[in-house]
């Protein structure tokens, strides 16, 4: 998961937009909005004041784990539906 991905290392707005498969200026947009919402943080580099670091927040990794788990559930019930569909065929 990419939050987790947040936690371990920043990424910057380029890198994110990259992994995510989205233009930078949607992923500038997508990234004001969480860290108003407190899910990440964004710190200018040291050396180079336009470089911005993105981190995910405590609480951006807990929701994140939670929708990682949900998603997960989601898939094991479709799975199951799928199986047994199946095994009626």
């Amino acid at each position: 998961c990419l939050v987790f991905d947040l936690n371990k290392r920043a990424m910057n707005q380029k890198q994110l937009a990259k992994t995510l498969a989205i233009d930078e200026m949607t992923a500038s947009q997508v990234i004001r909005i969480l860290e108003r919402k407190g899910f990440l943080t964004r710190t200018k580099g040291i050396i180079d004041g336009r470089a911005v670091s993105i981190r995910a927040t405590a609480k951006g990794a807990k929701t994140a784990m939670l929708a990682q788990k949900a998603v997960e559930d989601h898939e094991q019930q479709i799975r199951s539906i799928v199986e047994g569909l199946e095994a009626i065929s």
